[in-house]
């Protein structure tokens, strides 16, 4: 992973080490890849994107799968496939600011569940939401996971319940993980493709959760499978791939309260 390698002296003060601006049809989208100081010598790189146009109404916290490295870069857009990273600002399009989570500075190779499930890692995401509370004052918090992500978001919500108004888990891997954590009483959105192929997140576990629980389930039927990729890849039914719009959407709506699609055809 590309750290910075400027002086401690510098980190120590939240380096905003780039700007990227993109126009498109629906939106003027501002990135920032930021650099912050979390745990005594730690610091978490989070990739910022906003509208800057019309202001946003809430803030996602985006943890993508697998073992969390995005490869956040101060010299470069940040491109990697990730279902959460790659649809960042189609998240923004419905009025969601969204903060790529990438691996701090002392797991630069990759965060396991020991971590995600941790309180360092919830140490990290508290001072995350304290940036942005201050960037987008007033608007609520929701934590989104996909795949292994979902870990981090279910079990650092459950640590930090005060600063978060809820949980989106896509992609959950129940095969993995205890879910939910016992402490977790805030809301829960569940996200799964019925055709999801990952033996970590089968799509019973979903439906068993969302009627253990009562949480909602929002079920994609189908979507594509790109040639010679892996079942539990971003690039499948599990990455929601050539699905995407429509399923952030239905995420939006349920963030806003509004009615939203329990079936995604």
């Amino acid at each position: 992973m590309s750290q910075c390698k400027t002086s401690i002296r510098h980190i120590i003060c939240l380096l905003v080490l780039s700007f990227f601006s993109i126009s498109s049809a629906h939106a003027a989208v501002k990135e920032e890849a930021v650099y912050l100081p979390t745990r005594t010598g730690v610091i978490q790189p989070v990739l910022i994107t906003s509208d800057t146009e019309t202001p946003p109404e809430a803030i996602v916290i985006l943890f993508p799968g697998s073992e969390g490295y995005v490869g956040i870069n101060p010299d470069q857009p940040v491109t990697n496939g990730n279902f959460l990273v790659r649809s960042r600002r189609i998240f923004v399009q419905n009025h969601l600011a969204t903060v790529v989570v990438d691996c701090p500075s002392d797991s630069k190779d990759g965060i396991g569940s020991s971590f995600r499930t941790g309180k360092e890692h919830a140490a990290d995401i508290s001072a995350v939401i304290n940036e942005v509370n201050q960037r987008f004052p007033g608007l609520p918090v929701y934590l989104v996971g996909t795949s292994m992500g979902t870990i981090s978001s279910a079990y650092v919500a459950e640590k930090i319940q005060a600063k978060v108004k809820g949980v989106v888990s896509t992609s959950t891997v129940f095969n993995v993980m205890s879910f939910p954590p016992k402490g977790l009483t805030i809301p829960v959105l569940l996200v799964h493709n019925t055709d999801d192929g990952c033996h970590s997140s089968p799509y019973g576990g979903a439906v068993a959760a969302a009627k253990a629980y009562g949480y909602p389930l929002i079920s994609v039927h189908g979507g594509s499978f790109a040639t010679g990729k892996a079942a539990c890849g971003p690039f499948s039914p599990h990455g929601y791939l050539n699905k995407e719009e429509a399923t952030i959407s239905a995420i939006a709506n349920w963030i806003f309260e509004r009615p939203f699609e329990k079936d995604i055809y």
